[in-house]
């Protein structure tokens, strides 16, 4: 016993405080605690610990190496032999080339791990063997990917030394009815977003709020009705009824101020529409050519199958220059006391 302690005392000179640091951590600050117990001769609470964090799991190779072969030794000096067959026979399943340092283990304990190697010997020649066959495959499936990475860096050499600079000429055409859309539709059209939404925006609030003046200006009103007596009968007698609908008195101020809320939005409108087409109207160009430079691959490299027409027939790649697209689709809605018409343009 004093051997055993004598060598649990240089076990941990020689592994020093750098063994705990390397520990810290969950789990590994309870492989420390396990190490440490270990050290003291703490051989019980090594195997319940060892227990606990083995059911909890999370371990890498290397820490449940130290696990199982601190816990197997622990269950050897308390003369447990099934748990600490057990737990060496899982340490050499795991490294069959396990061993116990003679300086830091002892003898019997090491002596005993020697005969469960012999006693296992034939399964631990299949697990090298297995061991041996995954890491040739893993070595190879590196050095595949590597090979392929190597060719797609030469192949993308090769293609980049091969492709050449061409210039891409668009030709756009506008249509010039579409200057006179409101809500910006000609400055969008010349991809002046920015104006575009300025005046798109401006152009439907003065509407919305002419709109919505022109219902609350209708809302206003209520129907009278006047009786005028003896005006139906020869005799003088009988009476009619006169209905018409007007604003109340109290209420002109407010219907004044609804009446020039629906002509000055109207206005604005308007007047703001009308900016809108000039301003198209002076930006207007029919055609629109622009240039860019684009890398394209010579058609000797690209197959046949694969290429454009444009390029097939001989000449450089470049879309056609076809007209805009336009489409106008209009409809009517019943409104209260008239008739509304909308217009609708796509483009």
């Amino acid at each position: 016993m004093r051997t055993l302690r004598a060598l649990a005392l240089v076990a941990a000179l020689a592994w020093g405080p750098g063994a705990f640091a390397q520990g810290a951590g969950s789990p590994g600050s309870e492989l420390g605690q396990i190490r440490l117990d270990f050290e003291y001769g703490k051989f019980k609470e090594v195997g319940q610990r060892a227990r606990n964090l083995l059911d909890r799991g999370g371990l890498s190779d290397e820490q449940l190496t130290e696990l199982h072969r601190l816990a197997g030794v622990a269950a050897f000096n308390l003369g447990q032999t099934q748990d600490a067959e057990r737990h060496l026979s899982t340490l050499l399943r795991i490294d069959p080339d396990a061993t116990l340092d003679p300086f830091l283990y002892p003898p019997p304990a090491v002596q005993y791990l020697e005969k469960l190697r012999k006693q296992l010997a034939a399964d631990l020649n299949v697990i090298r063997t297995e061991r041996r066959i995954q890491a040739d495959r893993r070595r190879q499936e590196e050095e595949d990917r590597e090979r392929a990475k190597a060719q797609a860096v030469e192949l993308q050499k090769q293609l980049d030394e091969l492709t050449r600079r061409v210039t891409v000429r668009t030709v756009e055409k506008r249509v010039y009815l579409v200057n006179f859309m409101p809500f910006g539709a000609g400055q969008f059209q010349q991809n002046r977003s920015g104006l575009g939404l300025l005046l798109a925006a401006t152009e439907g609030a003065l509407a919305a709020t002419s709109v919505l003046a022109y219902f609350a200006y209708g809302s206003l009103f209520k129907d009278y009705t006047v009786r005028i007596p003896n005006v139906l009968n020869p005799d003088g007698t009988g009476y009619l009824d006169i209905t018409y609908r007007a604003i109340p008195s109290d209420r002109r101020t407010e219907a004044n101020a609804w009446r020039v809320a629906q002509y000055g939005g109207g206005i604005g409108f308007y007047v703001v529409y009308m900016y809108g087409v000039v301003d198209a109207i002076l930006n207007h160009e029919d055609q629109v050519v622009t240039t860019s430079m684009e890398e394209r691959v010579p058609e000797e490299v690209a197959p046949p199958s694969q290429q454009p027409p444009a390029t097939r027939r001989g000449g450089p790649p470049h879309p056609p220059s076809g007209a805009l697209a336009l489409r106008v689709s209009a409809g009517l809605a019943p409104l209260p006391g008239g008739l509304g018409a909308s217009i609708r343009v796509d483009f």
